[in-house]
């Protein structure tokens, strides 16, 4: 079994070539889309210096949107001044997209530059679920494209409330396909009823059945939590959850530099944007939410500082609603790692002694700091 590492942001130009979008998602946060579109001349500008100047080993020029094939004529010729020239740092394209756009020419240019140019497909579930949340827009999209052109790239999926009842169905689904799968909470709906707790909980007792059973599939993001950080919270500095200010900028199409997408007018509006420029991402420290000190989860909780910033205007101060929910994920990964080393050797999930021990460290740290019984959790 392979395990999942702690993924950190590489160096990263986001060029946001658009603020509009052909789909309209239950649980978008970009809630100010419009007509603006960055032009060729801008974003040639921006990579100009930015390919230059960075002191990054390597980056990431990712296209952005709203919907960035909707650009797809200034993304092509983007790509093509970019490769016609010799630059002194490593670097590879990549978008993110709904898939409905990627037919014909897109298709075929695509598939031709599948080596340097990767795509991350935003799909959540089965058809049935990806209906529910994105526009009805399943008919739409060729999984196996996607599967078979970038088979190590993870598919995004987004759970809202409408899809946490089928989490489960949906990530065994995406597997079946072909993906590993990188699933989330949607940012922004309600969350703060214990029936979701439950539903949640219920979910992912089916996958750790799942994994258990296929111990050569990845487990999807939810259940791939680091947790032996749990066992040495306590002896841990606090460190930036993303390169949000730091190692990732994010272009909007009129060129002006935001911490990250989360940050830009077309998610936040304009004045709660211009205010995000002013703050400093650079002091991991103070990026802390002071109501976790003592929780032996802040090393592995995730921390999105947009969601937090649209919701509280504070980039600091997580979702209160989710941290019951990200507990039940945390005795979740527990729960599977139990079972997983209970019933494997080394050799077959891929790890060693010292990485068992850690694992088990964590286990009984989180055991410990919540509750001895996962199936009593909530």
């Amino acid at each position: 079994m392979q395990e999942a590492k702690i993924q950190r942001n590489p160096g990263s130009i986001t060029l946001t070539l658009t603020d509009a979008c052909n789909l309209r998602c239950s649980y978008c946060y970009e809630h100010h889309k419009s007509t603006n579109r960055m032009s060729f001349e801008t974003a040639r500008d921006i990579l100009d210096r930015e390919l230059v100047n960075t002191d990054m080993e390597s980056l990431t020029i990712d296209f952005f949107g709203g919907e960035p094939f909707l650009e797809f004529p200034t993304m092509k010729r983007i790509c093509e001044y970019v490769w016609s020239r010799d630059w002194d740092v490593e670097y590879k394209f990549f978008v993110s997209t709904n898939g409905t756009l990627v037919h014909g020419e897109v298709r075929d240019w695509l598939a031709g530059h599948r080596e340097s140019f990767w795509v991350g497909l935003s799909y959540d579930g089965t058809p049935a679920m990806n209906n529910l949340n994105r526009d009805r827009s399943s008919d739409e999209i060729d999984l196996p494209f996607f599967a078979s052109n970038w088979p190590t790239q993870g598919i995004k999926m987004t759970v809202s409330r409408e899809t946490l009842p089928n989490l489960a169905e949906g990530v065994r689904f995406l597997h079946e396909q072909g993906f590993s799968v990188n699933c989330n909470l949607a940012y922004g709906p309600d969350w703060d009823s214990g029936h979701w707790n439950d539903v949640l909980q219920s979910q992912l007792m089916e996958l750790i059945d799942f994994y258990v059973e296929n111990p050569h599939i990845k487990p999807c993001s939810m259940l791939s939590m680091e947790i032996p950080y749990v066992a040495v919270a306590d002896r841990l500095e606090y460190t930036k959850w993303c390169g949000a200010g730091t190692n990732m900028k994010v272009y909007s199409p009129d060129g002006t530099c935001y911490p990250c997408h989360f940050f830009e007018p077309m998610a936040v509006g304009k004045e709660m944007a211009e205010r995000s420029l002013t703050i400093d991402f650079a002091n991991a420290a103070q990026l802390k939410d002071r109501d976790c000190d003592g929780c032996i989860l802040m090393p592995i909780c995730p921390t999105c500082y947009g969601s937090n910033f649209a919701a509280t205007g504070d980039i600091t101060k997580k979702d209160r609603d989710l941290c019951a929910l990200t507990k039940t994920m945390a005795m979740a990964n527990s729960y599977l790692w139990y079972r997983l080393l209970d019933r494997y050797d080394d050799d077959e999930l891929g790890i060693n002694r010292e990485r068992r021990k850690l694992l088990t460290d964590g286990i009984v740290a989180i055991q410990d700091g919540f509750t001895n019984d996962f199936k009593t959790l909530g």
